[in-house]
This record gives structure tokens, sequence and C-alpha cells, in this order.
């Protein structure tokens, strides 16, 4: 039966290989944390949301395997053979031969990712067909590559992959759709990024857990608060 709701990619790699640009910073322990704080943060924002059809994660992580089955999310195991582009392709592969319309992808380690970011997604190729692509904070990646058909373009997530995959979809003369989105483009990969989350407004499992470890504790008291650098709410 065809399933006219987009459904979620989810691509996971071991908690052991995340977050290693962090390690002047965090712990390996606080690593492994931090890894799965954002996942909380990231399914909480999934499953909140009506208009998704569902979400597949691509991952043999035990470490997240736990998260995921209290969530209701379905497995299917990594490939394990060409890194996160052979996932990806997969699930989408396994999407497509369910006759589901519509896919994104969104990673594991955006946590200010919102609800109302991903419905918006959604509504975009529902509306429009074809690709969306939503670039990553520093402009050159891919945060989520959304399409309709699922297999429409072949993922080439990696360096400068934002504009690797406008040049596919004008190959092909696609409708394309670039989306900035605050949160959903703001991915932990450094020491800086994690900084940058001090300033947010909100609340999240992850900006939660770096207050408590002391990451976020400022160095000099200031009676002016910071303002947000992303306006972030919610």
């Amino acid at each position: 039966m065809v399933d006219y709701f987009p459904w979620a990619i989810l691509p996971l790699k071991p908690a052991a290989e995340s977050n290693t640009r962090l390690g002047s910073v965090l712990s390996p322990h606080q690593r492994r944390q931090l890894y799965e704080v954002m996942l909380a943060d990231v399914l909480s924002a999934l499953t909140s949301v009506s208009s998704i059809g569902g979400v597949l994660a691509i991952t043999s992580c035990s470490v997240a395997m736990s998260h995921l089955r209290r969530a209701g999310v379905e497995t299917l195991p990594d490939p394990g053979h060409g890194g996160l582009n052979e996932a990806i392709a997969y699930g989408l592969t396994e999407l497509d031969r369910r006759e589901i319309t519509g896919a994104f992808t969104i990673p594991g380690d955006i946590p200010v990712v919102t609800s109302d970011e991903i419905a918006g997604l959604i509504r975009s190729i529902q509306d429009n067909g074809s690709v969306t692509i939503v670039p990553s904070h520093d402009g050159q990646g891919t945060n989520s590559l959304a399409m309709t058909p699922p297999t429409l373009l072949l993922p080439r997530f990696g360096h400068s992959s934002k504009d690797a995959h406008i040049a596919l979809a004008r190959q092909k003369d696609l409708h394309l759709e670039l989306m900035p989105l605050a949160g959903f483009g703001f991915d932990i990969d450094t020491p800086a990024d994690l900084n940058r989350m001090a300033g947010l407004t909100g609340s999240s499992r992850t900006k939660c857990f770096l207050d408590e470890i002391g990451f976020l504790k400022p160095k000099i008291q200031s009676p002016t608060p910071l303002q947000s650098g992303l306006g972030l709410s919610g």
C-alpha cells in the first residue's frame, strides 16, 4: 500500500566512533553521554510530528538501540561497507521498496532541531515535490536531503555536499528548494559548536547535560545575559 507520509532516515554511527573532534574538551565517557542526549533530543522532535510516516534508523550501535526501541523507531543494521552514503542509500531503497512516496534524512547530532522545522520540511516536499535541502550552519554541508520519491537522487554527503546535491538536482532538471533552518542546520561537531549552545534560548537534554558537567559555566560573570545567536526557542 502506498504511504503518502514521508519517512525519516536516521543514520547513526557507533557511539564509540562519534564526537571524536570533541576529544580535547570531553572525556570518552562524556562523549558517549553527549551522543545519547543529542539522540534523545532528535527523537523527541521526530516523534512529536504528526505528519511523519515513520522513522527508519540505519545503525548497528547497541547504545543507540535502547533509545530507538523506547521511541518506537524501526531499525535496519548498517551495511557497514561504504560509510554514511551507503547507509542512507540502503534506507532510501528500502522505503522505495515499500512504496513510501517521500523521505528525508536527519542526523543524530542536531539537538536543537524543532518539530516545527521537521513539519515544515515535510510540507516542502509534499507541496512542491522533488528535492529540498537543509544546509548545515557552515553553509557547506547538507543536514537534510528530502526527496519524493525517496530514491530521486543518490546521497552525496561529505565535503561540500550541499553543492554536490544541488548539482545532481540541476543535472536532472528537478524542482529544488533550499531551506535554511536554525535548529536543523546546527550540528555539534567541534568545541566551538558546544560553546554556541550557551547562547541559545530554550531547553534541551543536551544543554542540560552540558550545564551539569559544567561545560557551559561562564568563565566571567556578567550582569547582562547573552542573547541567542540563533534565536531558537522550543
